[in-house]
């Protein structure tokens, strides 16, 4: 029998990414998830080791594919992980928002697509979704 457990779920991804790859080449499209992807790691990755997650899948787990990354914190403490969750968001956004991929290529117009990226955070605690209507 499987153990069950609380866990605060965030999810993130790209607004608009596939309508994206219409404007870019293949080249700067690979280089938007590149970039992406980079940046989220960086983010998880030094978050959750500041915050003492153990990182061994004891409290937390992690997957980036795509333009998506999902991050599971079952830490025993809800409410930290609640906090947590929400500091990587606000630190994602920003990341993004400041991201060399974004600063190179996209042209301001498309920049939408970077203020957009705060409304696909949604943030699962004990299996109820909520989602403010400004995305935060």
């Amino acid at each position: 029998m499987k153990e069950s457990v609380v866990a605060t779920i965030l999810i993130a991804d790209l607004v608009n990414s596939t309508e994206m790859s219409k404007n870019l080449t293949l080249q700067e499209y690979d280089e938007m998830i590149v970039n992406f992807q980079s940046t989220m790691y960086e983010i998880v990755s030094t978050h959750l080791g500041q915050y003492d997650y153990e990182g061994d899948g004891s409290d937390s787990s992690w997957s980036i594919a795509g333009d998506e990354i999902r991050v599971f914190l079952y830490s025993g403490a809800t409410q930290y992980d609640v906090r947590n969750a929400l500091l990587m968001a606000v630190k994602m956004k920003l990341a993004w928002l400041l991201s060399d991929f974004n600063e190179r290529i996209l042209k301001p117009q498309c920049r939408g697509l970077c203020h957009q990226c705060y409304q696909t955070y949604r943030i699962h605690v004990a299996g109820r979704e909520e989602l403010s209507s400004d995305g935060w």
